[in-house]
């Protein structure tokens, strides 16, 4: 890392954060993934860290919310025709996810 990358501010980032108890939340993901439902890796989306600072774990706080994020979002920009085939439904599932503390 060059001196001039911008690095992450610890005490800035422990200043904002909050104790977040997710209770009835949902991911949606490909099947692939089913026995790590919860597994993040460094992606590529407007929520990412551009030098893989940080991972981020995507929950929505309803199902229809993640179908639309996960599997809708973008995809029909400029496009005429907007279906998703049931095949490609078929690759992906959902898990609900809660915490008993934050």
């Amino acid at each position: 890392m060059t001196s001039r990358e911008p690095r992450l501010d610890h005490a800035v980032l422990a200043s904002l954060a909050i104790a977040f108890q997710p209770l009835g939340y949902y991911r949606v993901t490909p099947l692939a993934y089913r026995s790590t439902p919860l597994g993040m890796g460094f992606g590529r989306s407007r929520f990412s860290s551009p030098d893989d600072g940080f991972k981020v774990l995507y929950l929505a706080v309803d199902l229809a919310t993640g179908v639309a994020e996960t599997l809708i979002r973008d995809r029909f920009e400029n496009r005429r025709r907007r279906r998703i085939g049931a095949a490609e439904i078929a690759r992906w599932g959902v898990t609900r996810v809660s915490e008993s503390s934050p």
